[in-house]
């Protein structure tokens, strides 16, 4: 189960960090959302993902975008009403190219979908494509003790995974240490 997870989890954001790298990404109502994931092909996670937003937690994932973003040789976006459409190409993992075409549609305020379709060439881990929808639902305010960046993953015992924004500053420390 866990190992699925990660690769759930791994496959998801390959596909959507390029796909998210948008010059203005709106921002999701802060508190507790709840994100289901189906991956085509692939059998339904045991439940649903939860994670609380912040302010400094949704500026975070924009930082992260950021950088895939500059991995890119083609990004546009176009964004209509409440669906904003994004094609990427970029290149993943050094030796990857990813071609994306994303879907995302809704009011960040309360619900949204993401229809993410990509080609990875060559594959990866054998996967030459994945096609991953997103439903993302808010909850209300984060569960006390919650603070933005908490992630917990179902099957979990409600045992949050540790803090996306602590694993980003144990990574810039680790660059900055690999730089002297």
């Amino acid at each position: 189960m866990m190992k699925y997870l990660l690769g759930a989890g791994l496959t998801i954001l390959t596909a959507g960090s390029s796909a998210l790298a948008l010059d203005a990404m709106p921002k999701r109502k802060p508190g507790l959302w709840e994100i289901r994931t189906e991956l085509q092909g692939r059998p339904a996670m045991a439940g649903p993902v939860q994670t609380c937003v912040d302010e400094k937690s949704d500026n975070l994932m924009q930082q992260q975008a950021d950088e895939a973003k500059q991995k890119c040789s083609a990004m546009d976006w176009k964004r209509e009403g409440d669906r904003i459409t994004v094609n990427s190409v970029c290149n993943i993992l050094g030796t990857t190219t990813t071609r994306t075409t994303a879907t995302f549609s809704g009011d960040l305020n309360s619900n949204y979908r993401g229809d993410i379709h990509t080609i990875f060439d060559p594959p990866i881990h054998g996967r030459g494509e994945t096609a991953v929808t997103l439903y993302a639902k808010w909850l209300g305010p984060c569960k006390e003790g919650q603070k933005g960046g908490d992630i917990v993953l179902p099957g979990m015992g409600g045992k949050p995974l540790p803090n996306m924004q602590e694993l980003m500053k144990m990574r810039e420390q680790l660059k900055s240490m690999q730089n002297k």
